[in-house]
């Protein structure tokens, strides 16, 4: 009976102490001075012109087109459309008010990792007027709740919550409309506005007209729901097949599909005209031979 006492007895030690530890080490946090601002200053939200992202293997440019009023995902002069969604909540993220600290005067530490370090992250935002700010990410503290960062021009390093973390990548799957059809140029229309479609290949010509309105519906659906894989790995050339789709308010869709150089992949670009606002979009993409197949008509 003894014995177990002291076994209780010290369990109960040795928890109250853990207790009380973790106050010490919550307060050691919260006695530090909290600074309140944001990365990008909520007055410029509507000034934004271009996102640069880049890590150690990859960049990722993010340039918003004025004409169209569309951001836009570029790589040379291939274009993805971006997902407003997830550039509303990126530039929501960047301009909210929140409580950062300060931790050295030398971003040089390797701890910081801001030097080739594996967590190693740039954003750099550009204004209308021409001005840009980068920002350097780094290393994630012992909690993994904040992560570190400076101002490029400033070698001071500060503390951030690591939700920034959500918004720092240069996927182009995640950045982006994953859907080949984009819902961003689209707007509200879907396939159901569809009323024609034409598929052609080499001298092969397929047209809707002989379909029933459930065969019609079921394919039109299928390639509404397609997604791409990522900008074009190779030239678009050598045309192979293009299906050509007519809505019922005169807007139309161009898909052009191109071989590619690489085994199991194609090449596809979208011409969109929109006919109630008068403004043509087009983007370029790559896609699997199993996207391929279910654009191209000939073998359903």
């Amino acid at each position: 009976m003894k014995r177990k006492l002291i076994i209780i007895w010290s369990l109960v030690a040795f928890f109250t102490l853990t207790y009380l530890l973790s106050f010490i080490k919550t307060s050691s946090k919260d006695n530090r001075k909290a600074i309140k601002t944001s990365l990008l200053n909520p007055k410029n939200t509507e000034n934004l012109s271009q996102f640069e992202f880049s890590d150690l293997d990859s960049t990722c440019s993010l340039i918003y087109n004025e004409n169209l009023n569309k951001w836009e995902i570029k790589k040379e002069n291939q274009v993805i459309y971006a997902d407003s969604k997830k550039i509303d909540s990126l530039i929501a993220e960047l301009s909210k008010i929140s409580e950062v600290y300060k931790i050295s005067n030398n971003s040089k530490d390797k701890n910081f990792g801001f030097e080739g370090g594996d967590s190693a992250f740039s954003l750099t935002y550009y204004l209308k007027d021409g001005k840009s700010t980068q920002i350097n990410f780094g290393n994630h503290d012992f909690s993994d709740s904040y992560r570190y960062f400076k101002n490029s021009d400033n070698p001071q390093v500060y503390e951030i919550s690591s939700t920034i973390d959500n918004f720092l990548t240069t996927s182009i799957q995640y950045l982006s409309d994953p859907l080949i059809i984009s819902k961003e140029i689209l707007g509200k229309r879907n396939y159901r506005d569809v009323v024609k479609y034409t598929y052609s290949k080499g001298q092969s010509k397929i047209n809707s007209a002989s379909l029933d309105k459930e065969e019609f519906n079921e394919y039109i659906s299928k390639i509404f729901d397609l997604r791409h894989s990522g900008f074009a790995d190779s030239p678009l050339k050598d045309l192979d097949s293009q299906l050509i789709i007519d809505f019922g308010d005169k807007s139309s869709l161009i898909l052009s599909i191109y071989p590619s150089e690489i085994e199991g992949q194609y090449s596809l670009q979208v011409d969109y005209f929109d006919y109630l606002i008068n403004k043509n979009f087009s983007s370029q993409m790559k896609i699997s031979t199993w996207t391929y197949n279910k654009i191209n008509v000939s073998k359903l």
